[in-house]
């Protein structure tokens, strides 16, 4: 695996990563981001995860959910708009995919975490922010 180093990140990747970060609530999937860089989604999969660690699918939903969290703890507003406004078109799909990555459902997480300021610390070693 490359070293996770943001010097030695490819321009393809370097790209999504801003994408990703930017632009997550609007983006249709890993195809959509692929499009909009111009490449075969397999060589945007492959390449991210070699340099990233995960698959930009993975990734996408990890800002997702950073940000989801954020929301949830101001509790400005419901679970539903959400999961919407973080990009999710199904709310089925995000709450499988918070419980995943944070352990408990959304509406666990806003009960126990309403209106704390901090922010999140990432999960994991190999998010990037760019």
């Amino acid at each position: 695996r490359a070293q996770k180093n943001e010097k030695q990140l490819p321009p393809v990747v370097e790209t999504a990563l801003k994408i990703l970060q930017q632009e997550f609530a609007f983006l249709d999937g890993v195809g959509d981001l692929a499009e909009r860089l111009e490449v075969s989604q397999e060589y945007l999969t492959r390449t991210f995860r070699d340099h990233v660690g995960m698959t930009p699918g993975k990734y996408l939903n990890q800002v997702r959910v950073e940000h989801a969290k954020l929301m949830l703890q101001r509790g400005d507003h419901n679970v539903s708009f959400i999961s919407s406004a973080c990009g999710f078109t199904n709310g089925n799909y995000f709450a499988r995919v918070f419980r995943e990555h944070v352990g408990v459902t959304p509406s666990v997480y806003a009960r126990e975490h309403r209106g704390q300021e901090h922010l999140p610390q990432p999960q994991l070693d190999s998010f990037y922010l760019l």
